[in-house]
């Protein structure tokens, strides 16, 4: 599903993303806000973790009505609780397989309940989370450029995201009789999913594809695991 930023409808927006865990929201930011975004982007590299959120970016979220919205699609406050960038081109470029976007990012690691398969990740711990808590949060991913089919756009798999976590065995089970839809988006555009939605995105061809990747969770941690960020919108 897709619609406007502009004149975004709640309920449909809603009912996207339970049934089909994606929605992308087109013209969400104008050229200008597009070049704002962009100049923050140079700053913080190709392909990195953004340690604290820039003003700029929780501005331009709530002027475009994105704050309120998020906030509304949770029922209550949301904190951002990662922020990353992603940039392929011709000289960097990646293939990443069919995943669920599972772990987090937290301070320090501690025995949990319902949170397992640490790893390290550029000296920051990460885990994987219960589901229930992951079903709760949601990602914005903000495109700086046109994606096109072959420049890298995402691929998903609709509905996935309301089967909980699943293996590889499971994936490949899904794919034979899932027919994978591609997120092609334009400059400005937003795509919301939700992060257990199954999902890829394959190499670009020549062009570039910068995408700044917002995640979002009402939730606080179970003590003593924090988020490794933890910043309202208001």
């Amino acid at each position: 599903m897709s619609t406007s930023a502009q004149t975004y409808d709640l309920h449909k927006i809603r009912s996207s993303l339970e049934k089909d865990g994606f929605c992308l929201v087109k013209e969400a930011f104008s050229p200008r806000q597009v070049r704002v975004l962009s100049s923050l982007f140079e700053t913080f590299g190709e392909t990195s973790r953004v340690e604290s959120c820039p003003p700029e970016i929780s501005t331009l979220l709530r002027s475009a009505g994105f704050a309120n919205l998020v906030s509304e699609l949770h029922g209550r406050k949301p904190y951002l609780v990662r922020l990353l960038t992603f940039a392929k081109s011709s000289k960097t470029n990646w293939f990443v397989p069919w995943h669920q976007d599972r772990t987090i990012a937290v301070r320090e690691r501690s025995k949990t309940p319902g949170f397992d398969r640490w790893t390290m990740k550029n000296a920051v711990p990460h885990a994987e989370a219960p589901v229930g808590l992951l079903e709760r949060m949601l990602t914005l991913r903000i495109h700086l450029d046109d994606t096109p089919k072959d420049g890298g756009a995402l691929e998903v798999l609709a509905g996935s995201q309301r089967l909980g976590r699943l293996d590889h065995g499971a994936i490949a089970d899904l794919l034979g009789r899932t027919k994978p839809i591609t997120c092609c988006a334009k400059t400005g555009d937003i795509l919301l999913m939700k992060p257990l939605l199954v999902h890829r995105s394959k190499r670009t061809s020549d062009q570039r594809r910068r995408v700044l990747h917002l995640e979002f969770s009402p939730d606080r941690l179970p003590p003593p695991l924090q988020w490794r960020m933890s910043m309202a919108l208001d």
